[in-house]
């Protein structure tokens, strides 16, 4: 009995919040999108038949469609993945539209370019609502990270301004949504309700509000995102013929194939190899808030070793998917 309750006690968990979204709320006129349910499905599919050993996947959080509302992905953070502790690994995976938007007075000291870059909620353009702003996510993460769980998030979005490049008519679509030139308040962000923030905001912008002071924390994590912020993060159909995200089909291509037994920076590579050999103008990202993270395996001992591999790149430009 005592053997047993030991081991349930050392079993780390992995807590995933997996957001998929293909169709907006019909008021919000946010363009359809195909294959953001296909990427959740395949990387929840890939958890659950891969997680071995002294790892357990922790009831996964799922939300797609209508149930990835703003306030859905903001309760996911903090009452699922803030569970987290020390031995835990929280993964966020978001496979929909990115956006942009225009940054509060209060804020500006935080946005050379003036504009927030953000996720787009099931709801987030319908009348009162608003999207998940990368300010806001760098909030909850830290709030995630407290606790000292491996923290990592992965975006197959977009985040560019509108016209930067030209979209290419033989790919399905890319995952960017018109930018939101609403003006918006800054009560509106979930961090102004935070006691710890709240007393320095209004103190300070009562005085200048373009100098509220305010610093948001950042919690330790490691990023793999679908592009550049200049470019389009891409849709096409798989092998199989079903609409996937350019990214995310390419990041399960390389963890099926290497059995997620490589560094953050070996997957980054390979990933890139992968999507440079199906469309053209799209580069994933790597970021870590400590550099030394990228050496370890990805998801850590939760995957099993396989056998030594290595990956061929092709620098021929490719001919891209069509319908």
């Amino acid at each position: 009995m005592n053997s047993n309750s030991s081991e349930l006690s050392a079993t780390k968990k992995i807590y995933a919040l997996l957001v998929g979204i293909d169709q907006y709320a019909p008021d919000s006129e946010v363009p359809t999108l195909k294959g953001c349910q296909n990427d959740i499905k395949a990387i929840e599919a890939y958890l659950t038949e891969q997680i071995k050993g002294a790892w357990e996947l922790f009831e996964p959080r799922v939300l797609t469609n209508e149930q990835a509302t703003r306030q859905g992905i903001i309760d996911g953070f903090q009452q699922y993945l803030c569970q987290a502790g020390s031995d835990d690994i929280a993964l966020f995976y978001y496979s929909g539209h990115g956006g942009q938007q225009k940054t509060p007075e209060e804020l500006l000291h935080l946005d050379p370019d003036n504009l927030n870059e953000t996720l787009v909620c099931y709801d987030s353009r319908s009348p009162g609502g608003y999207d998940l702003a990368d300010k806001e996510l760098k909030y909850l993460l830290a709030k995630v990270a407290e606790k000292e769980p491996r923290v990592i998030v992965i975006f197959d979005c977009c985040h560019a301004g509108a016209g930067t490049r030209n979209i290419d008519p033989s790919v399905l679509g890319t995952r960017l949504a018109p930018e939101d030139s609403r003006d918006r308040p800054l009560s509106s962000f979930i961090f102004a309700q935070d006691e710890k923030f709240k007393n320095l905001l209004l103190t300070s912008s009562k005085v200048d509000k373009k100098k509220t002071g305010l610093d948001l924390p950042t919690g330790k994590h490691i990023l793999l995102a679908a592009c550049r912020d200049y470019q389009y993060s891409k849709e096409y159909k798989g092998d199989d013929g079903e609409p996937r995200g350019v990214f995310s089909y390419s990041l399960l291509q390389t963890l099926q194939q290497t059995n997620g037994s490589l560094s953050y920076s070996d997957l980054a590579r390979n990933v890139e190899a992968l999507v440079k050999g199906k469309v053209q103008d799209q580069d994933p990202q790597l970021e870590a808030t400590n550099p030394e993270d990228l050496k370890e395996s990805f998801l850590g001992d939760a995957i099993p070793e396989r056998p030594f591999y290595f990956t061929l790149t092709y620098n021929t430009k490719p001919k891209e998917k069509g319908n």
